[in-house]
């Protein structure tokens, strides 16, 4: 991650006129940012280093050990990078057999959760930040991380076409995942697709989630695609009137909202899906219902401290997503 300094100074924002940035900047030396994250409450463990060799990656591995509970067992989720691997750091993780680290398959970075974390990182400090050095630098990611642990709460949601016994029909399906916890927090079926139903789903949802008592800074994100209903001005009226925050997905990269998307797959691969369609609004409301209690009531998920893992060191900042990180 580089400390950049712009050429000359940006003019603020103003009524008229976007705010203005040289495209040349001064580089003022690079740090590597490692990051753990808890994909369980979104918790992250930051450590910032000037290489990222496997000995700055034990260093990094000897900091999660006493910030993690000594009872739980770790599975450290990373992609190939040959730095989790050296023989070092296996003997090192013989000597300590809490810790379990996956894989994922080659050139599938993307699945590693800590990603969609570098993202948030990146637009909401780093990009339009000026860093005359590097201790600058890592202070603003130190800051960052610690603000997003005081109360991590991004929520997904995406909507999804139910099909019924007439051709050419659909019903839609409305659902708000919490990122972490994996709780439906919110669901609705409606005959057509419109930014009204999904206002009102937003509404009952903070309601319910009690999102009005928190302090404004700390309310949900709300992560979606970029499909026409989710940026309706309906909607962002009442995001706006809740104090959440809108997110969306990058132009053309069909995996960054990922979880909803799997969630989906996985309710339409239930026995319980009706090959034939449903037929009627009821019977449509009726199975989301059932299948939102199997999801929150009986697959529960393994009691232990799950991160992921992702290595990089950046010519400049970029995207985010969750687990161990080094970057």
């Amino acid at each position: 991650m580089q400390a950049l300094d712009r050429t000359q100074p940006g003019l603020p924002l103003k009524k008229g006129r976007a705010a203005t940035m040289t495209h040349d900047y001064k580089r003022n030396g690079t740090t590597t940012l490692f990051a753990a994250l808890n994909v369980l409450d979104g918790k992250v463990i930051g450590q910032c280093q000037q290489r990222r060799t496997h000995a700055d990656w034990l260093k990094f591995l000897r900091k999660i050990d006493p910030e993690t509970p000594k009872d739980k067992t770790l599975h450290l989720i990373a992609d190939n990078y040959a730095t989790y691997k050296q023989p070092a750091v296996q003997d090192w993780l013989a000597k300590h057999p809490r810790f379990n680290t996956h894989f994922t398959p080659t050139s599938t970075w993307w699945l590693n959760m800590v990603e969609r974390f570098f993202r948030d990182l990146t637009t909401e400090r780093l990009c339009r930040g000026v860093f005359t050095s590097v201790p600058e630098l890592v202070a603003a990611i130190d800051e960052y991380v610690a603000h997003h642990n005081t109360d991590p709460k991004p929520w997904c949601w995406d909507m999804t076409f139910l099909p019924t016994d007439v051709a050419g029909r659909w019903f839609f399906l409305y659902l708000i995942l919490d990122v972490y916890s994996r709780k439906i927090v919110g669901f609705q079926v409606h005959e057509d697709d419109n930014s009204d139903h999904a206002a009102r789903l937003v509404q009952r949802t903070a309601l319910a989630e009690e999102i009005h008592a928190m302090p404004r800074d700390e309310r949900p994100v709300l992560h979606g695609d970029n499909g026409a209903t989710l940026k309706a001005t309906t909607v962002l009226a009442m995001l706006w009137w809740l104090g959440a925050k809108p997110s969306y997905s990058r132009p053309r990269v069909s995996d960054d909202n990922a979880l909803v998307e799997s969630l989906f797959r996985t309710a339409k691969y239930r026995p319980e899906f009706p090959a034939a369609g449903f037929a009627n609004l009821g019977a449509a409301r009726d199975w989301a219902r059932e299948f939102v209690h199997w999801y929150s009531r009986c697959c529960s998920r393994a009691r232990t401290c799950r991160c992921t893992i992702r290595s990089r060191s950046m010519p400049s900042p970029i995207c985010s997503t969750t687990g161990l990180v080094k970057r």
